[in-house]
């Protein structure tokens, strides 16, 4: 009799969040495999790193019972999933049970830019001496919240060498990592829709460019809208995505629609809002002609791009930054040819 191997997830779940999208189509494509069980555990991280003391606890305690079944325990990394020693409680309760660990990461510390306390050296000043304390204690905080609970990790995935050689640069060892290039999702080519089409009033001749994913900063939104200035008047926009749920890109949003309004793009740009039923945001992307990702460098030469697979899987051209993440990518399989510019 084949021996099943019992793989209990720690990550979002049935909720609106990416990570959680991901980590279903990982198990949805594993569903195949009769040697392979895979249960969530039933506390989202989203709800863990709310509870502190007897509630955390409680769940601790909970997490632990239903280990035991299990031979391994598989976490999504996220830094905002997990607070103070959350995650490192986590893996030494799988540690002490001699569980296989084995972590997803998907956002190297380097790509946290600002927001990564980095060490100094310090001035003269007074004031220079208390600010690097205070920036060597957020290191330290940084180091035991999300760096230390790797180090009891049996495995690592990474989705690029970037972001392995960023954990690297943290003591991570580098035997402990395994790059997966992120899956192409299969999609349902049977699902169609006209909504750019109206919205946008597509005429013959017209070119309708793409984005995909929730309105962000890093996602060269602002770069794609302002492309149109330089051209012709039959080149249109489609914004597939909107708003965050969680409401993290609300001032964003609303600075996109300005920038529309102040450039007289209203006619030419269409915002399509949060698209939560992945086979129609697939086919409202087979409405367009080209698929933009003009990416910011600083943060995405280390973390890769799942939409980047939503324009591979509907087979659309792209055109995208040269990030070292996407160009990695294209090495790796080279789908995207001579369209990276």
């Amino acid at each position: 009799m084949e021996q099943v191997i019992k793989v209990l997830h720690l990550s979002t779940h049935n909720e609106e969040c990416g990570i959680a999208t991901f980590q279903q189509n990982i198990t949805d494509a594993m569903g195949a495999e009769r040697a392979i069980e895979n249960v969530f555990f039933d506390i989202s991280p989203n709800k863990l790193k709310l509870m502190k003391g007897k509630e955390f606890d409680a769940a601790l305690h909970k997490f632990s019972q239903e280990l035991k079944r299990y031979d391994i325990l598989h976490i999504q990394h996220e830094y905002s999933f997990y607070n103070d020693d959350q995650l490192q409680r986590i893996v030494s309760i799988a540690k002490s049970k001699h569980k296989k660990i084995l972590f997803t990461l998907h956002t190297p510390p380097h790509a946290l830019g600002k927001n990564m306390p980095v060490r100094t050296v310090p001035g003269l000043h007074p004031r220079s001496w208390i600010q690097t304390l205070r920036t060597s204690r957020a290191l330290e905080r940084f180091r035991a919240s999300h760096i230390k609970p790797l180090l009891l990790a049996d495995l690592l995935i990474v989705p690029s060498q970037a972001a392995k050689e960023s954990f690297e640069q943290f003591g991570v060892l580098a035997s402990k990592f395994q790059v997966v290039e992120l899956p192409v999702p299969n999609t349902n080519t049977g699902v169609k829709t006209d909504k750019i089409a109206q919205a946008l009033h597509k005429e013959e001749g017209d070119v309708i460019l793409s984005t995909v994913g929730f309105l962000s900063a890093t996602k060269g939104i602002t770069a794609a809208i302002k492309a149109l200035t330089y051209l012709p008047d039959h080149y249109k926009l489609a914004l597939i995505g909107g708003a965050h749920p969680s409401g993290q890109n609300d001032k964003f949003y609303d600075k996109t629609c300005d920038l529309i309004r102040e450039l007289n793009l209203k006619d030419r740009v269409y915002i399509t809002g949060y698209v939560g039923n992945d086979d129609e945001r697939d086919a409202m992307l087979r409405e367009t002609d080209i698929c933009l990702y003009p990416y910011d460098r600083d943060y995405y030469n280390y973390v890769s791009s799942a939409a980047l697979t939503n324009a591979i899987a509907n087979e659309l051209p792209i055109v995208a930054y040269k990030t070292d993440t996407f160009l990695e990518a294209n090495n790796e399989v080279p789908f995207i040819n001579n369209r990276i510019g």
